[in-house]
């Protein structure tokens, strides 16, 4: 039975990423109710932090209808197209600090088509900078103030009485994560640069389906941006910077706050539906 249990779980896993998005939730979810069916029986679920997951992307849902994705995703492209030679140390940090902003990889993923028109037409390899962005990108959900990860770290560390607080968290997590990616960035294009394995005209098999139509040359097309998508933008950065702020103000170290009306959690959910609701009316 417990091999049962552990192939659904593979099973619902899978179709989650295959789903992406908010998919994910669904099919952990349902994957849920089939182990339950089997026998199992489900631990206490998080409430607080699956709404806080909900809350989170209807905000960036919100971002990405107004078109803030796009106009993320059209300044990620003018900052790449401006550094192309730094394109494997450029790329991590672009999708590290996106995803730390939206605590979701689906706005950094946005940008690996960029990374890629990039990289071919300045005859880089784009596999390096992909992985390691991809890398960095996870590296930022374990960092954001915002992510569902943190908020539920943070919780756990102080009702089990570590003494870590959310501030001691973020005061470790984000330095530790933006230099691991920023460093294993600059490693990795060292390297691949000593070795001559940056260049894609270097690559006889790519060379082939170029020459075979197999792939289509690179195209340089920036994504039309709605009027209110930088307003977007602005307001969710707004909100995660209110959020930031405000758990910091009322935490026991800080305390600048003593008798706060809202606890962090209630503030976080307050404020991100506040900041889809501002970006909706704008």
């Amino acid at each position: 039975m417990i091999l049962a249990h552990f192939l659904v779980l593979l099973l619902f896993i899978a179709l989650g990423a295959r789903l992406g998005g908010i998919g994910i939730a669904f099919a952990g979810g349902a994957g849920v109710l089939v182990l339950g069916l089997l026998g199992a029986t489900p631990g206490d679920l998080p409430m607080q932090v699956i709404v806080f997951i909900m809350v989170v992307i209807y905000a960036a849902s919100a971002m990405q209808v107004a078109g803030g994705v796009d106009y993320l995703v059209n300044l990620t492209d003018r900052l790449l197209r401006a550094h192309p030679k730094h394109l494997a140390v450029l790329a991590p940090v672009v999708t590290y600090l996106l995803t730390f902003a939206a605590s979701t990889g689906q706005v950094s993923f946005a940008t690996m088509p960029v990374i890629v028109e990039v990289a071919k037409e300045n005859n880089i390899r784009p596999t390096r900078s992909l992985s390691v962005g991809g890398a960095g990108s996870l590296l930022g959900i374990t960092a954001s103030p915002i992510s569902a990860a943190v908020v539920f770290l943070s919780g756990k560390l102080e009702e089990d009485g570590t003494g870590w607080t959310f501030i001691d968290l973020i005061l470790v997590s984000i330095p530790a994560t933006f230099l691991g990616t920023l460093v294993t960035a600059v490693i990795f294009m060292i390297w691949d640069r000593a070795r001559g394995y940056d260049k894609l005209d270097a690559v006889p098999e790519y060379q082939r389906r170029l020459a075979a139509g197999e792939i289509a040359p690179a195209k340089h097309e920036l994504r039309p941006v709605a009027p209110g998508a930088r307003r977007s933008v602005i307001i969710f950065v707004i909100a995660l910077v209110a959020v930031l702020t405000y758990s910091i103000l009322i935490s026991e170290k800080v305390g600048v706050i003593t008798d706060p009306v809202m606890d962090a959690g209630q503030c976080r959910i307050s404020v991100m539906l506040a900041a889809a609701g501002a970006i909706l009316v704008g």
